[in-house]
Parts: C-alpha cells; structure tokens; sequence
C-alpha cells in the first residue's frame, strides 16, 4: 500500500483582469506554482508507521484516530483498545478514538454490549451519535485533523481518503493485526486461502456454447438394477440398488467398493452431450472428498457409452436434510446454529475449490447437494455443471438471478455475476433454513417476484420493502438473530443496495469470510437463543426493554405486541393473536349446511368479545358463522313500499328471522319499507 500527503492549505493564485489569453497565462503559472508548492511544501505530520503499536498512536498527539465499525468486530482492535485503556489509566494526559455513531449502531448488539464499558464509561472513544455520514464528520467544527483512519477493509478506507481529500483534510489509513498494531491491507475476500491451482485442473472460461451432434451408436435395451457394464478398461460393473435420480439418469450403488454408477436414460444419450462433456471432464485430475467427479466412462456390453463412473457419496439432499425445520430436527436433532455456520463453511469451501478451476453450478440445485454431517458435504451430478462450453442442464427459477427471470432463454452460459447471486442465496437459505430472499407476491407468478426484488428485511434503521407482506414471526425472530450477516444479505437483495447490482455481487470467498466471522461471535453469544435454529424471540440487546407475553410465557419487545391490548389486562404478542382460545360460539342459522356448529374464536376474537362484553351490557355472543352471514345479506326478493312506492329488498336473513317468528312461511311479506315502517311505529 502507498501512503502519501499532501498539504490542502496552499496559498490561491492572485486573480488576474486582462484579456483571454492573459488569463490564460495566469492560470499556466498559478498551475506551476502549485505544483511546485505541492512539491516543496510538504506536511510536517510525523506519521506512524507499519507495526506501530498503540502506545506510539496515542502519543501521536496531533493526530486524531477515527476507528470504523467493522474492525470493532476483529481480534485486533479488542487488543488495541485494552492497550489503549492502559495507557489511559497510567498517562498524565488522557485520549479517545473518534467513533462515528453511525458506524457504532452498525454492529450487532451483542458487540456494543462487550465495548459499552471499556469505548464509552471509561471515556476510551468518542462517539458522535448525530452523524449520517464522514462528511458530517470532517465538517464538524470540533474536529480537526490530520486523522488516522482505522478500517477492517481496504475498500472502506479508500472511500473514507476520497471524501477525505474533497474536503481537503489530510487523512492516512491502516488496519490493525491480531496484536493490535498498525498494518497494511490484505484482501479481505481472500480470507479463505487461495492455493495455488494446477493448470492442469483449469478449465477455460468459454461464452459460446458448444454444439452437440446425435450420437453414432445408440443402447439397446434398458440398462437398471442387475445389470453389468463396463469401464474404460474392461472391468465389469455390477449396478446394485438405486442411490438417486433425476430426469436425465439414474446412480446405482455398484459391486466396487466406493464407487457409484451414473447410467443415463436413453433419450438423453441421443446426443453426445454427456459423452463428450464426460471426456472432457476426465482430462483434468480433479480429486478432493467430497466432489462427485468422474473417474471412468461406463459402456453397454456393445461398446456404447452409457454413463459414468464416480466416487461414492453418502448421506441426504440438501432440501430434504436441511432446508426447513422440519428436516433439522428428524435429521440432525443436536444441531445448533454453530453446526448450521460449519456446514455452510463446509459447502462454499466446496464451491470455492470448483470456482477456482472455472467449474460453475450454473444453476444450483439443492438436490445435488448432499449432506452426511456438518462437515461431509458430496456434490454429485458434476457432469451437470457448466464446464467450459457446456451448460448445466438444470433448470431452477429459485436460483436464477432476478435479471434472467424474464429473458426467456433456457439455455445459456452463466457468468462469475450470476454465480455470485446464487451463491449469496444459498449461503441466506442455509443461515435462515429453508427460506428464499423473495416469497411470491399476490397476482404475480415466482419468477416475476424474483425480477421485482422486493426484500422483506429489515436492517440497521432501513425497512424492508414496503410493498410485500412482511415475514411471519418466526423468521424475523431467525433474521434478528443473523449479526453481520443482516447487513450482507440486506445490501445483496435490497434493491439499489451497495452488493444489489451485478457488477457488486460478493464473491464466494467473501460469503466464507463472513460466516466465519459470524460462526466466531457464536463461541460467546450476548443472547443465548442466538445459537438456536430456530429463535423463540427478537435478539436480545442492552437497550431494548422485553415483556412477557402472558399467553405463550415468551418475552418479546414492547413493538411485538397487539398495539391495541398492550396497556389492558389482555396484553398479547402477534404469534399468539391468531391462535385458537378455549372460547367458542355455535352458529345457529338454518342455511348451516354442516352438521358441526361449532367455531372456536382465535385470541384477538375472543379479547375483542370479551371487552366488548365488559363495555355493554347488551353485547350478546355471536349467533351467525360467516358463510351464514354472507348468505343473509343475500336479497330473497325485491319488494315496493305501498307508502312511497319506493324499491327495496328483503333478505334471507329478514325471511329467516321471520320463518322463527312467524313460522315457516307462515307470514306475508311487508308493503312497507324500512323508513316508512319507522314512521308508522312512531305514528
């Protein structure tokens, strides 16, 4: 990294009157001038250097030090402010850190807890709460520079020097090590390390698809259960039981030990697609646990290809293991939120290892995916990756990037841009179990629903998109336990968001990054129920107040509660307001068609009546289902007032009310209307 400065107080050149070109001399030498101030006028800062340690920045006097919310979040800076605490309690003079409260409310809850006493009650930082941004910050009066900008990422401190430099304030910038001093940058998306790929495992990255031909030879007969075929050197291959299947083949467990066969259905091996995808496939020596890579070609007893020999996988697809409630608990019943973050960790250091080779998902599916425990992870099906000119071959609305929804092609080359939108999904479906970014919107259809990205989410002060139905409890009970994670997954699929557009979307290797961190803060959580799949309540956090909810025992924030009933006797939350009560009413109109009258009343219905009750002493249960209402409301016949010769209508319900009273057609029907019925009485 190259540090430099430059002085912003340099004298302006004095303004010249004359004519055009005059002018124009002046402004050629008022340019040479401030270059040669710029050369000789530099600034006299004494600047700390890389492994500065923070007892040389707090003697710094001159400089202030503005530290940013992400870096509050690592190892270093928790051993720089212990160091600055110290120095402190044993200094004649006493210095803060500069923290923007933007930057402050930005961290999990949690970690404010951790850094309250030591940041703010014993006057290590200051932090300035009314701040939108960092030019507020460098046009505040009473705070001057030069300063020193603490940041985790390279890219936050490059924008923090930029708006800097248009403000002509004279700012430098570094990280931190895991001891708490000064350091350079390192790409904070290569956190998971890169090693160095053999060029022999490299695919190249192709965008045209490459072109298929019917195949020369075709199987015959139907090749399953029992039968044997043959690898590329002979060796007879029995097919035993079936291990899974799709709609272009079927894998068998085989007579080898750890080895399944993949054979084809027959309309798939019309062309030569598969076969020479498979060819291809084999010229690289690509080999790690866990990747179904092919290490054969299977033959019929003719010589015809027929499918593919690989690596035996274990264990139960993605959807059916993890993605949903449901499956956690059947399949991995001990798993908490710790287990989720290392599966994760598991599946995109898999993905990462492919990328690196040009081997894409193209479009991911779940189903491929299959996992035995945290940490055995097989993807299978790799022959329908999209590898060099070859597509993949499935097709998967949920995964498809929201600018593909509408385009209407089936068949296309993915990029690393869509990759990393997929990527980013299935890294949200695992964290929030099951869950898509976007749910299906009223009289739209799903890949509609995709391309609106309407988000539901909410972070940091900024609202999920107002215009779709907002998550049921349980999921925002999931989301507000996610930390950092919040923030990626809100700027990835809020639209106009910092990581929305395509060119934005994070790589793999920054996902990794992320979970790791997030999987770290879980080893000493503010909030214990922050380590369960599957929350109870909000995140908890020192300033928000929580209440019990007196009918489900769970305590909630005051805003999760029924607004209405908050300050009454009946105080109830939102997940128990649509709950059935042990109140109930009998619908008693003869237009029931079901023989069971009975309606148990929700919670809110119950409350509702029981208030209504306690405020009017006529109040009377409810008689009539809603079906049966409906059909009262019908008009039965129209009638004219003999008095006004007006038109009205008479209902079923006035018929049936009029069949108890009367009996059974045993009445007339009225000549008067409603309003001269009321002056007859009267009369």
């Amino acid at each position: 990294m190259t540090n430099f400065t430059q002085d912003f107080n340099k004298p302006k050149p004095k303004s010249v009157e004359g004519t055009y070109s005059t002018n124009q001399r002046n402004k050629g030498g008022a340019e040479k001038e401030r270059k040669k101030t710029n050369q000789t006028n530099k600034s006299n800062v004494k600047w700390p250097q890389y492994g500065a340690n923070p007892s040389v920045l707090f003697n710094s006097l001159e400089i202030n030090i503005i530290v940013e919310g992400e870096l509050m979040r690592t190892k270093g800076f928790i051993s720089f402010i212990q160091a600055w605490h110290m120095l402190n309690t044993t200094s004649v003079h006493k210095r803060s850190v500069l923290i923007p409260g933007f930057e402050y409310n930005s961290m999990p809850d949690d970690i404010q807890k951790i850094f309250y006493t030591i940041l703010i009650e014993k006057e290590n930082a200051n932090i300035y709460c009314n701040l939108k941004n960092y030019e507020d910050l460098f046009n505040r009066q009473d705070v001057q520079g030069p300063f020193l900008f603490l940041s985790k990422t390279l890219d936050k401190a490059k924008k923090v020097k930029n708006i800097a430099y248009k403000l002509h304030k004279e700012l430098r910038f570094f990280t931190l090590d895991n001891e708490g001093r000064l350091s350079g940058f390192a790409n904070n998306e290569i956190s998971a390390k890169q090693a160095i790929v053999p060029a022999d495992e490299v695919f190249k990255v192709m965008n045209v698809i490459t072109q298929c031909y019917p195949a020369s030879r075709l199987i015959h007969g139907i090749i399953d259960k029992g039968k044997t075929v043959y690898d590329d050197q002979g060796n007879e291959i029995t097919l035993l039981q079936e291990f899974m299947s799709n709609a272009a083949s079927i894998t068998y467990r085989t007579n080898q030990t750890g080895i399944l066969a993949k054979i084809y259905a027959p309309n798939v091996l019309r062309t030569t697609y598969f076969e020479n995808k498979t060819e291809l496939m084999l010229q690289k020596p690509i080999r790690r646990k866990g990747i179904g890579w092919p290490v054969s070609k299977l033959y019929d007893v003719n010589g015809c290809f027929v499918g593919a020999m690989i690596p035996q996988a274990e264990g139960l697809p993605l959807m059916q293991s993890v993605l949903g409630e449901e499956q956690l608990k059947l399949n991995f019943p001990r798993w908490n939120k710790k287990d989720l973050c290392e599966l994760t960790i598991c599946i995109l250091e898999h993905i990462i290892f492919l990328q690196d080779r040009h081997i894409f998902f193209g479009c991911i599916n779940p189903q491929s995916i299959f996992v035995k425990d945290k940490n055995q992870v097989y993807f299978v099906d790799m022959d329908c990756y999209q590898i060099e000119g070859y597509p993949c071959v499935s097709q998967n609305i949920t995964f498809q990037p929201p600018e593909l929804q509408m385009s209407g092609i089936r068949k296309r080359l993915y990029t690393q841009q869509t990759e990393n939108y997929e990527i980013a999904e299935l890294a949200f479906m695992l964290m929030m179990p099951g869950k898509t970014p976007y749910a299906k919107e009223k009289n739209t259809d799903m890949a509609q629903s995709i391309a609106n990205m309407r988000f539901p989410f909410s972070w940091s002060g900024q609202p999920g998109n107002l215009d779709v139905d907002r998550p049921s409890g349980r999921w925002r009970f999931v989301w507000s336990h996610l930390g950092g994670l919040k923030r990626d997954f809100y700027n990835t699929f809020m639209s106009g968001k910092e990581f929305n557009a395509p060119e934005k979307r994070k790589s793999p290797r920054f996902w990794l990054h992320e979970v790791q961190i997030f999987r770290k803060d879980l080893e000493h959580p503010y909030d214990l129920e922050s380590l369960e799949l599957f929350p109870k309540t909000f995140k908890r956090d020192a300033k928000t107040q929580f209440f019990k909810c007196p009918y489900c025992g769970i305590e909630y924030p005051k805003f999760y509660f029924y607004r209405k009933y908050f300050d009454t006797p009946y105080r109830i939350c939102n997940s128990c307001l649509n709950t059935p009560s042990d109140k109930f009413f009998e619908c008693i109109s003869s237009y029931h068609a079901s023989a069971d009258r009975k309606f148990i009343y929700s919670k809110k219905m119950a409350i509702f009546h029981r208030l209504a009750a306690d405020q009017n002493p006529d109040w009377h249960k409810q008689r009539y289902c809603s079906e049966c209402k409906h059909i009262r409301l019908q008009v039965y016949k129209k009638l004219r007032c003999r008095n006004c010769d007006c038109s009205f209508d008479f209902t079923f319900g006035q018929k049936e009310d009029y069949d108890k009273r009367f009996g059974i057609d045993n009445w007339k029907l009225p000549n008067y209307c409603p309003d001269c019925q009321k002056k007859r009485k009267q009369f």
